[in-house]
């Protein structure tokens, strides 16, 4: 650890000054490379040349009277949306619809593409090292990365990405309880700076962000780490120890694991973002808020009717407590919420369109249905899922039933806009003609419920990646397990799908005739001068 510090120290001071432009007057000023403002902004030092704000927030590097190149970092909240015709640019449901405000009187529906992202909060926090790939181009940080893959994915014309909201690498872990279990559970600065990177980043590129606030398998950021945080042994393995499922069912009916899922989302929704100044919660960058990825409970000791209860009632009870934490102010559009579920239904006629009897004891449409539950989502992994995966035929049959399941449902009996949430293949001979088949159905599916009330909406495929990336030995080929590098074939798919995605929007009149849902924060945030 030590060591560690160490040489972050020697690099921050070692590290030559590169060139930047100044955000008002577009003269060349000094700025520190990534990896010393990204150490310097997880150590709170503040480098030579630094500009300080009054929290100890780096804002800009320059010298003694130059232009400042950084952002003024402003309560949003003191906004006054009376002097402004912005329009609040964060999506709404309004007839099984995703829609949102256009600014010239009208508003229109939204069909995303997108894609999900693994580990970008460290990345954007300047983490050294990734857990799922390393960076392996020397002149790529952290950093670099994120706005590679950003920069990559509007070019590709993505419009939505998919994130964990905490890390999931344990050195850099998001929570922490100095001295143990009893004492309170505090939160890593430094790290959390990362994802305000990744949100300022994505906004200046018109993408917005789902923030999924917990994930089932996750050790660190999951059930796993909350538990222990309340005192639960959380051993699990091999008899004579419960098995891990076993374990974090106790997670659903904790209540001090509940809590303190809920002080981490109350946190996030009241953070103010150390780059650009918004409160997270009136940030209409952030698309919404995804409750769990793919929870499940397995102990049939802890989880009631065969778990469906169980997890329909954390459900409910966390989705009603995020949409209360997040409505703070009469101008503002609550951030839509979801729950990260694979899509797996207990019951007939859903249960026939099931890759498999295992429903890990969860049901989608149940789960869905809760009325603090805005759009659903599901995953499509035929691979991974099937046995069959040289059986084109097989595959294709599956894709097009499960896929028309659960957009059928979204009409009646939901009523919601859905999204496939995670859709990816494994590298092999194969992924190309799945996601000619995925996505080509997907499409004709989207494009069949374009007017309708609720159905399916848009897609995000699993992973992006950039070039400069070189998968650990265990994520079976370059870019990760199931990532596409821009190179890669089925990239172009993606890029002609998120086009004719973006061909379904549609102009329509405004829910209650009113053209604005709300404002916005000026796209330009004034910097000082001198």
């Amino acid at each position: 650890m030590w060591r560690r510090m160490a040489w972050a120290l020697a690099l921050l001071f070692a590290c030559p000054v590169l060139g930047a432009v100044g955000a008002e007057t577009g003269a060349p000023v000094p700025a520190m490379t990534e990896w010393a403002m990204d150490i310097a902004r997880m150590m709170g030092s503040s480098p030579a040349g630094a500009a300080m704000s009054p929290n100890g927030i780096i804002m800009t590097a320059r010298p003694t009277g130059g232009p400042a190149s950084g952002i003024v970092v402003t309560d949003p909240n003191s906004f006054n949306p009376s002097l402004n015709s912005y329009v609040w640019t964060g999506p709404r449901v309004a007839n099984g619809q995703f829609i949102t405000g256009t600014g010239s009187g009208t508003c229109k529906y939204l069909y995303p593409a997108g894609f999900n992202k693994f580990e970008f909060v460290e990345a954007g926090a300047g983490a050294p090292r990734l857990f799922d790939a390393q960076l392996t181009d020397t002149s790529l940080t952290g950093p670099a990365s994120v706005r590679a893959m950003l920069d990559q994915a509007q070019a590709a014309g993505l419009t939505l990405l998919r994130m964990n909201a905490f890390a999931v690498d344990s050195q850099y872990s998001v929570a922490l309880q100095p001295g143990g279990v009893g004492n309170a559970v505090l939160y890593n600065e430094g790290v959390l700076k990362g994802l305000d990177y990744v949100l300022s980043e994505a906004q200046k590129r018109g993408i917005k962000v789902l923030l999924v606030l917990t994930d089932y398998f996750a050790g660190t950021g999951g059930p796993e780490q909350y538990l222990a945080f309340a005192g639960v042994d959380t051993s699990c393995g091999e008899s004579p120890l419960p098995s891990c499922d076993d374990v974090k069912s106790q997670f659903f009916g904790n209540p001090t694991a509940q809590q303190l899922y809920q002080q981490y989302a109350s946190t996030l929704a009241n953070r103010v973002n150390t780059v650009n100044g918004r409160t997270y919660k009136n940030d209409p960058t952030i698309w919404g808020w995804d409750l769990m990825n793919e929870p499940r409970c397995t102990a049939q000791s802890i989880c009631t009717d065969d778990g469906v209860t169980t997890i329909h009632a954390w459900v409910a009870m966390m989705s009603t407590y995020v949409k209360g934490i997040d409505r703070q102010v009469p101008w503002h559009t609550t951030h839509l919420v979801t729950v990260g579920l694979d899509g797996f239904y207990l019951n007939q006629p859903g249960a026939a369109a099931n890759p498999f009897t295992n429903t890990y004891n969860t049901d989608w449409l149940d789960d869905t249905q809760a009325a603090t539950i805005d759009f659903g989502s599901f995953n499509v992994y035929p691979d991974l899922w099937m046995a069959s995966i040289s059986n084109e035929a097989a595959n294709t049959a599956w894709i097009d039933a499960w896929i028309d399941q659960h957009a059928g449902d979204a009409k009646s009996p939901l009523a919601k806009p859905i999204i496939i949430k995670e859709l990816g293949a494994q590298p092999t001979p194969q992924r190309l003609q799945l996601y000619t088949t995925m996505l080509g159905k997907a499409l004709s599916v989207a494009t069949a419920d374009r007017n309708a009330v609720g159905g399916l909406k848009g897609v995000l495929y699993f992973q992006g990646w950039v070039d400069g990336t070189d998968a650990v030995f265990w994520t079976l080929a370059q870019g990760g397990r199931f990532g596409i590098l821009p190179g890669n074939p089925e990239f172009q798919q993606i890029t002609q799908f998120a086009s004719s995605s973006a061909a379904l929007e549609q102009s329509v009149a405004c829910p209650g005739g009113n053209s604005v849902l709300g404002p916005e924060y000026p796209p330009t945030p004034s910097c000082p001068t001198g």
